[in-house]
């Protein structure tokens, strides 16, 4: 139930831009468990933070990025996600 890696959220990221036209209704539920897990990472710190954690945080932004491009044509998705 948890992410933990930067190949998941690549992988996840891979999924949202292969069915972006289904993400509507997951979108608010993955933003927010991407965004929690960008906040854990970015607070990270010490022998913690390392490369691998980082990369992981920036592929976060880059899965949320996607996710938001995907579901650009349903303005009321965005607002639930405001």
């Amino acid at each position: 139930d948890q992410l933990g890696s930067d190949e998941l959220v690549t992988t996840m990221e891979v999924l949202i831009e292969s069915y972006a036209e289904q993400m509507g209704p997951y979108a608010q539920g993955l933003c927010e468990r991407l965004s929690q897990h960008f906040l854990k990472l970015a607070s990270l710190s010490g022998e913690e933070a390392d490369e691998e954690s980082s990369l992981a945080a920036c592929q976060c932004c880059s899965a949320i990025t996607t996710l938001l491009e995907s579901i650009k044509k349903t303005p009321e998705i965005y607002r639930v996600l405001e």
